[in-house]
């Protein structure tokens, strides 16, 4: 079994973990307001296929790559939310029908991580591997950790974009930097660096709410940089993590990050 169509399963399992049929409402540790609609939902003999309870925190309408949260409230009924989570999913079909793996991916709820990706990865043309690989990549938050070298060696088995690194010519390797905080993938085993010095200053600040955050630099032959992307304005790099050399701390950085506000704060994070 290729690594892309393990993933594909570990992740579909894990999600699945996740859902329980709204019909088992009772069985769930729900909230006060989210225990009564669901039994309102379930008495009142509402269709409740799809409908499931995430994570014990909210009510939600899922099938395929379509996660969305419904309610039931008088002045928007359940009707109302499931129609157009339909419509959204009804969408989604089409778009995957149709080849436009990118709508599709971009359209999927982050909550879904990479799953979607590794759902439909053999349906995606060799040639949009790498790239909507990226597009996937560049949309999540966490779950970084599922992505093993094994599957980084898949990919990069497919054609690649091919690399445009700034300032990179001639050259067969090149020095990376990482910022990281506690809670980030060791560097040795980490795939997500950086050509550029100060975005690796942001990461070791961006979440280093305990001051331990650092930053590294290393060394890396440009046949083994799976891709490069510079969409986000972060000069990132995907390596094959055990063709890294050199690995330095070069920096321990105590900042905390600035935080104006709350809001401000959430929207750093949603980003």
């Amino acid at each position: 079994m290729k690594e892309s169509q393990r993933l594909a399963k570990k992740l579909t399992r894990r999600l699945k973990r996740l859902l329980v049929p709204i019909q088992k409402y009772e069985e769930v540790r729900l909230m006060s307001p989210f225990y009564e609609m669901a039994e309102r939902i379930v008495k009142e003999g509402n269709e409740v296929e799809n409908i499931y309870i995430w994570n014990e925190l909210a009510i939600c309408f899922y099938k395929d790559f379509t996660l969305a949260e419904v309610y039931d409230f008088p002045e928007r009924p359940l009707s109302k939310f499931l129609q157009t989570a339909i419509e959204h999913h009804t969408r989604t079909q089409e778009l995957l029908n149709g080849g436009d793996y990118s709508s599709v991916l971009n359209r999927a709820d982050k909550r879904l991580g990479f799953m979607p990706y590794f759902k439909i990865f053999d349906m995606i043309p060799d040639e949009q591997k790498a790239e909507l690989f990226i597009e996937a990549h560049l949309r999540q938050e966490y779950g970084f950790e599922d992505i093993k070298e094994e599957f980084l060696r898949e990919l990069i088995s497919y054609p690649r974009p091919t690399l445009k690194i700034p300032g990179v010519k001639g050259q067969k390797e090149i020095t990376i930097y990482r910022g990281q905080c506690s809670e980030s993938t060791p560097a040795k085993r980490a795939y997500s660096w950086t050509t550029d010095p100060d975005v690796a200053m942001f990461f070791a600040k961006r979440f280093n709410f305990d001051g331990k955050g650092k930053i590294y630099e290393a060394k890396i032959d440009l046949e083994n940089i799976v891709v490069y992307t510079n969409d986000r304005k972060e000069h990132e790099v995907i390596v094959l993590p055990s063709c890294l050399e050199d690995i330095t701390l070069i920096k321990r950085v105590k900042e905390a990050p600035k935080i104006e506000s709350l809001d401000s704060l959430f929207e750093d994070i949603g980003q």
